[in-house]
């Protein structure tokens, strides 16, 4: 049973590692996109389908991530037809926040 669980171990290791080196980090994969479904996801990263660029895609993150429906998250590439994505961080929410022109009352 040991022999098996480090078998498994090193091929999901070997999987993973081969999948981050398929990414493209092309600038026409570049932007937001907002999240309109939530498959279920295996404890190493997000699955879903997100809306980008006037179309929908099959989209994954590349570590662990908290992500709903409505969400906007960023794209920063592609492997094979799925879009890698990421959530958008707290510091960036808080420089568009900046970004935005300030209203008085």
């Amino acid at each position: 049973m040991k022999f098996l669980k480090s078998i498994l171990s090193r091929l999901i290791r070997r999987q993973k590692s081969v999948d981050e080196l398929a990414i493209e980090y092309d600038t026409r994969f570049r932007g937001e996109a907002t999240v309109i479904l939530v498959k279920a996801s295996p404890r190493f990263c997000w699955l879903g389908r997100v809306a980008f660029a006037g179309s929908y895609w099959n989209a994954r993150t590349l570590s662990p991530a908290m992500l709903e429906e409505g969400d906007i998250c960023e794209v920063i590439g592609i492997c094979n037809i799925t879009l890698i994505i990421r959530p958008f961080s707290e510091l960036k929410s808080l420089e568009v926040l900046r970004a935005l022109p300030m209203t008085h009352q």
